[in-house]
């Protein structure tokens, strides 16, 4: 058995879940050849990732004429942020995984054989930054931003199934070619009507389907309001060479748990559940002070992100909690 792995952006998404405009050189030209794929290491096209938040940005500082880094929670509000996502994208595309946790991306949208897949749709709004190794070389880059992701875990019954769109999944599914379930991510866009609008996670049919597309279509549309809270994460990399995964994870993961963290995170929630009103208060008071923003997912990212570690350790001394 494998797993697959399916992302399309709902930006140039028909409503049949497939691509209006797809690349005349991808999966789906010409007659693909069912199941041929490229090992994860070995590919080198752009791979959806589990969302991986990100603490900084570097942007053009008008005053020196240089550029600078900065947190993105010290920028003033979401339209500042949304400027520093000038990109959008829809991607495509089909991963499979064997028993022994070898990852495959497929080059056709046909499967080849029997078993267990992931499928997901994407739609970024993101920036791209670079990666370098140790020596300098450039080695890839990440799709930094927000998006919306639909998921789907399928298990096929047979060889040859179309899997080309999320629609073609649900057809599938209402032949008894395969079962699974269906979820939907919504990746740094929260507000309490975007919250409200994300479907609950179900098994595969057509309904299913098409409640995720039209909830995505709806939430999509929250991006611009002003309410919105607009938090980056990467969402997706692409390797300039084998085997370059992991290092380009490094470089813009930004979570750790340290000392200085774990002693505000009990003093936010003291006991490890519950948030305490009056301390979360004191805390985010702090955080203005010192130039951070305190919108919602704020406190999490101030506790957990590397960028973050001096600030932590003088939040600790200034709140006498050491």
């Amino acid at each position: 058995m494998g797993i697959v792995l399916i992302a399309v952006g709902l930006a140039v998404v028909g409503c049949n879940g497939s691509l209006l405009n797809p690349d005349p050189s991808g999966p789906s030209a010409g007659n693909p050849t069912p199941g041929i794929g490229v090992k994860a290491g070995n590919f080198l096209g752009y791979q959806p990732i589990d969302p991986i938040p990100v603490s900084k940005v570097t942007i053009f500082d008008k005053d020196s004429g240089m550029e600078k880094d900065v947190f993105w929670q010290s920028l003033p509000d979401a339209e500042s942020r949304r400027r520093l996502l000038p990109l959008q994208t829809a991607q495509f595309s089909v991963r499979k995984t064997d028993l022994s946790g070898q990852v495959t991306y497929l080059v056709s949208s046909l499967s080849a054989e029997r078993g267990s897949y992931e499928v997901i749709m994407d739609y970024m709004k993101y920036r791209v930054e670079d990666s370098y190794g140790a020596d300098g070389a450039y080695i890839g880059n990440a799709r930094i931003g927000v998006g919306l992701r639909i998921k789907a875990s399928v298990v096929t019954n047979q060889a040859n199934l179309n899997l080309g769109s999320i629609t073609a999944i649900g057809l599938q599914a209402s032949l008894g070619h395969l079962s699974g379930g269906i979820s939907v991510d919504v990746v740094g866009i929260d507000s309490e009507s975007v919250t409200n609008l994300i479907p609950l996670t179900s098994e595969i049919d057509e309904t299913a389907i098409q409640s995720a597309l039209q909830a995505l279509a709806s939430i999509k549309s929250k991006l611009w309001d002003a309410e919105t809270t607009i938090t980056p994460h990467a969402v997706a990399i692409r390797q300039a060479k084998p085997n370059q995964e992991t290092n380009i994870r490094k470089q813009v993961g930004t979570y750790m748990k340290s000392t200085s963290g774990n002693v505000l995170r009990a003093f936010w929630k003291p006991d490890g559940k519950k948030t305490n009103p009056a301390n979360e208060t004191k805390l985010k008071a702090w955080m203005s002070a010192n130039g951070l923003a305190t919108g919602a997912g704020s406190v999490t990212m101030f506790l957990r992100s590397t960028g973050f570690e001096g600030l932590r350790q003088k939040a600790v001394a200034d709140l006498k909690l050491n």
